[in-house]
């Protein structure tokens, strides 16, 4: 599949801004569901501080008989803590050539 086909499909799709809010909103369950603690002390820890950067997209796989694929698009993320401790990781969203969401993970160190 050629680049300029990925961005088209990117662009008439709003991609990076439908990753982002599916990352802001994964982000948002991680930290409520108090499952940050690896983290250490995440006071005033709330998704909104976290950083989005675009990354990349890649195509994860395509079919040349269909035209069907999967695309992954990426976010890098970053943040700091009180203690000015960072955060980095990113997070991913992989569609389908119909938009569907495939799969998509969140990745903290």
């Amino acid at each position: 599949m050629e680049d300029n086909k990925i961005k088209s499909f990117t662009e008439k799709n709003d991609l990076w801004e439908r990753t982002k809010s599916s990352g802001l909103s994964c982000l948002k369950n991680y930290i409520d569901e108090g499952t940050a603690k690896e983290l250490g002390d995440t006071t005033g820890l709330t998704a909104d501080k976290f950083i989005f950067i675009k990354k990349n997209q890649q195509l994860i796989s395509f079919n040349q008989k269909d035209q069907s694929f999967i695309l992954r698009t990426t976010f890098a993320l970053e943040t700091s803590l009180a203690d000015n401790k960072k955060i980095l990781g990113y997070y991913s969203l992989d569609v389908d050539n119909k938009t569907n969401i495939i799969d998509d993970w969140l990745v903290l160190k």
